[in-house]
This record gives C-alpha cells, sequence and structure tokens, in this order.
C-alpha cells in the first residue's frame, strides 16, 4: 500500500492503467530523483571541499601569499610585531597560518614564527631526504649529501633556539646571545646547502632541494628580526644601514677573476678533485698545512689545490714563498663566515695580533698589495683592534669585492692599532667604515662580549683575556 499511495502522490496526471502494473515505472523514476539528488548533494559537497581544500593550501604556502582565496587581516599585534621583520608579507603570512594567533601577544607570536621556522626546515628536510636514494653524479652527490647534513644541523639548531627563546626572553644575556647565534648558524647552513648546487648544472636532485628549501633563509631572517627586536643586534654592536628589498642583492665574482677560478671558487670543497688533502687524522696526503705547502710546487703554471679537512691545525708561522705560485687552499666550507642578515651574530674580531710580511712578501711589497678585507656577503663585518699592522699594509686598508656591492652595509672597524700600516688617513670612505673611537663600543668585539668567551673558553685549556686589555 505505501508503495501505492508514493506512486499516485507522485503523479501530477494519475495513469488510468490499474496501480499495480505502473509500480514498476514509479519506483524507476522515484530511483532516478533520488540518484540525481545524491549526486547533487556530492557535486556541492566536492565543491566545498575544493574550496576548503584550496584555501588551506594556498593559506599553507608561504612563497605566493598573493593567491590567497581569503583576504585575512592581521591583529595590530601581528603588524606591529612584523613590522620588525625584513620580509613583512612573509611574518603576516607565516603567523596568520597558525591557529590561534590572531589573539596571540608579542611573546607568543615570537614562539609561533620559531616554531613555522622549525617546521618548515623538518619539511624540507624530509621532502629532500626521499630521494636519498637517487643515482647522482659525483658533485652532485656531494653537493646533495652536505646539504641534508646542514639541513639536519639548522633542525637541531632551531629546536635548541625553541626550547632555549622563553629563557632568553626573560633576560638571560647568555642564552640571548645563543639563540641568535642559533639562528645565524640555522641561516649560514641554509645558503652553504644552495651554495653548494652552484656549478653542477640542473637536473631533478638540484630542483627538488633548491625548490624545497626555497625561502627558509627568509623566514631565519625574520626570526632574527623579532628576536633581536631592534636594528642592533644581540651585542649591540651597531651595523650599517638595511638594504631595501627592492634593490637586487649580487654576489658576481670580480671581474679580474678568470672563469676557471670562478668554477672552483662556486664548486663546494668535497667535489674539487684536490691536488693535496691535508688530515689531521691521517687520512689525507699529509697531516700539516706546512707539509702541503712544502710539496706545491713552484712556479705552477696552473692552479694547485690544497684541500684542508675540518680540525684544529695548531701551525705557526705558515709561509706561502714567493716561487709558490697558483696555490688556492680550501676547506670543508661549514664553518665560513659571512653575514647576509644584519641581526646575524657573527663576524670576526682580530685584537691584539700582529700583521707582519713574510720574508717573501717582504721582497716584493710593492708588486702585492695587502688590504684587510673584502665583503664577499651584504653584512660582512671584520674589525681589527689594537694590533700591529706593517707598511705591507696598503694605505686604503680595505678593497671592494665587487663594485659597490655591500659598501654601505658591511661593518669594517679599526680601533687603536699601531705601525705604519695602521694610518688612516688614506682609508677607504666607505659607508660602512668605522674608525672607532669609543671604548664601549670596541669592547663589543671582544672576548667577553662578542662571543661570551668567558663562559666556556676556561673549560677548553685556551689562554685568553677577556676584555680589551689583560
Amino acid at each position: 500500500m505505501g508503495y501505492g499511495r508514493l506512486g499516485h502522490s507522485g503523479s501530477a496526471h494519475p495513469s488510468q492503467k490499474d496501480p499495480a502494473t505502473s509500480l514498476p515505472e514509479v519506483q524507476k523514476k522515484t530511483k532516478t530523483k533520488l540518484i540525481l539528488f545524491t549526486l547533487a548533494v556530492l557535486v556541492v559537497a566536492a565543491v566545498c571541499f575544493g574550496i576548503f581544500a584550496g584555501i588551506r593550501s594556498i593559506g599553507s604556502d608561504r612563497h605566493e601569499p598573493k593567491l590567497r582565496a581569503l583576504n585575512r587581516n592581521p591583529s595590530q599585534e601581528i603588524s606591529r610585531t612584523c613590522s620588525k621583520a625584513q620580509y613583512t608579507s612573509l611574518c603576516i603570512d607565516t603567523l596568520l597560518d597558525f591557529p590561534g594567533s590572531s589573539t596571540a601577544d608579542e611573546q607568543q607570536l615570537l614562539h609561533i614564527s620559531f616554531n613555522a621556522t622549525l617546521q618548515s626546515f623538518s619539511k624540507a628536510l624530509y621532502s629532500s631526504s626521499k630521494i636519498s636514494y637517487t643515482q647522482m653524479p659525483p658533485r652532485v652527490r656531494s653537493a646533495y649529501d652536505s646539504c641534508l647534513e646542514l639541513l639536519d644541523d639548522s633542525v637541531d639548531a632551531l629546536s635548541r633556539a625553541l626550547s632555549s627563546v622563553v629563557i632568553s626572553s626573560s633576560g638571560n644575556d647568555e642564552s640571548h646571545s645563543d639563540v641568535m647565534t642559533w639562528l645565524s648558524s640555522a641561516m649560514t647552513n641554509h645558503d652553504t646547502c644552495t651554495d653548494g648546487f652552484e656549478g653542477v648544472g640542473n637536473g631533478e636532485v638540484k630542483d627538488q632541494v633548491v625548490g624545497a628549501v626555497k625561502g627558509l633563509s627568509e623566514m631565519v631572517s625574520n626570526c632574527l628580526a623579532l628576536f633581536s627586536g631592534n636594528v642592533n643586534d644581540v651585542n649591540g654592536v651597531p651595523v650599517a644601514n638595511r638594504k631595501l628589498l627592492g634593490v637586487e642583492e649580487t654576489e658576481e665574482f670580480p671581474s679580474w677573476l678568470k672563469r676557471g677560478d670562478r668554477e672552483l671558487l662556486g664548486t663546494p670543497a668535497t667535489a674539487i678533485q684536490a691536488d693535496i688533502t691535508v688530515s689531521k687524522d691521517g687520512n689525507g696526503t699529509v697531516k700539516t698545512i706546512a707539509e702541503a705547502i712544502k710539496k706545491a710546487p713552484e712556479q705552477s703554471s696552473r692552479r694547485f689545490v690544497i684541500y684542508v679537512k675540518s680540525g684544529s691545525y695548531e701551525e705557526d708561522n705558515l709561509k706561502v714563498g714567493r716561487k709558490k705560485t697558483n696555490l688556492m687552499f680550501i676547506g670543508d666550507g661549514k664553518g665560513k663566515t659571512n653575514r647576509k642578515d644584519p641581526n646575524q651574530n657573527t663576524g670576526i674580531s682580530i685584537h691584539a695580533c700582529k700583521l707582519l710580511a713574510t720574508a717573501d712578501l717582504e721582497a716584493s711589497k710593492g708588486s702585492f698589495p695587502t688590504y684587510l678585507g673584502r665583503p664577499w656577503k651584504l653584512y660582512a663585518r671584520v674589525v681589527y683592534m689594537m694590533s700591529d699592522m706593517g707598511d705591507h699594509i696598503n694605505p686604503r686598508g680595505w678593497l671592494e669585492w665587487n663594485g659597490p656591492f655591500a659598501l654601505d652595509t658591511l661593518y669594517y672597524g679599526e680601533y687603536m692599532n699601531r705601525g705604519v700600516g695602521a694610518g688612516i688617513g688614506q682609508r677607504v670612505m666607505w659607508p660602512g667604515y668605522h674608525v672607532i673611537t669609543s671604548t664601549v663600543e670596541a669592547s663589543k668585539f671582544t672576548v667577553a662580549q662578542f662571543i661570551s668567551g668567558s663562559t666556556w673558553l676556561p673549560s677548553t685549556g685556551v689562554a685568553f683575556f677577556s676584555g680589551l686589555s689583560e
């Protein structure tokens, strides 16, 4: 009976046929309607899911904020916090992607920024490690393995930074310095990773790894800016003007550098076929750098490469004679010191040293000018303090790397140096060059303040004095 009522009420023009004979047709129509309705519901659900998934996908993409489906407005706290960052849009997008960020205070937003950066590095490491069994040429394999190790080190450093950020924010200067160092190392590791793939050609491995780490350096930069909170770094050391993001950063080699040398400098150390390998553990050609120099040929017509493996080499008065031409020293590279970001707390401080010419250089110093340094990275920082400088030092003191690159963003300083080469009358007039006159400023580059050496050097047995003088 139920079926009969359904069939009768469902017909606008009741059939003259017996209801029993029209039952299959009614059932067929009803079933068709149910199927169509079900399909319609599924289509709507699929569209809704697609929109939701699209929003989440776009929202999680830190590289393409312009593609966002929703116009999310940051809170005043997020806007104020991200105003300190170099990459403001990325900072805002990163924070908005985390639930609850709209009501978070400044300290909580700092945690979110650190956490998001750590997660991004972890994802990059996971994504890159999935192709570890891919067949690769030796140079690509070397760059790939180094990159994985560097990413793993960065994950560890960022984990330490995240766990320490509460302590450091409460005013513990030692912990504060550690956080800045871990962040700085993560940024340097990222750059070393991508540098390793320079000159190896294009390919699936390079594309996947470089694509996986894209944008990570900018995220670390924002963490550094948010944590330091101002233009000065953790120790209050002044830095030069920030570079506008619209200005392209170039790190091309100088025009006088030959093509072959450029390729060597752009190749990972482990991928270069060295003529001599120095290794303290005996796994190389020789155990000391002095031995390697002695074995190098005189008046070489090509670059003679000496590869120094990682380790501590305590050798006095290493001399490269005038006849030892075309020598190139390379190392493992992980600990190289350069500054890409103004908030990195890295740099070089040369304090109470003697800068003297060897006998060979002394005899021909007029033909081979010697400089205190050249900027390789945008925020290079080097300071010479209370040191003796010989007359082989060029009166200009410093040399450009490539035209005006980094001259207004670097920090090169000199403080109370002595000797003929220490005269500052003819020094360069770059915006980033400083003649330090303040004891307070100079003290920021001492062992105690620059590397917090007083807290960890005593246990090593290394002799040192922590301040400007003994």
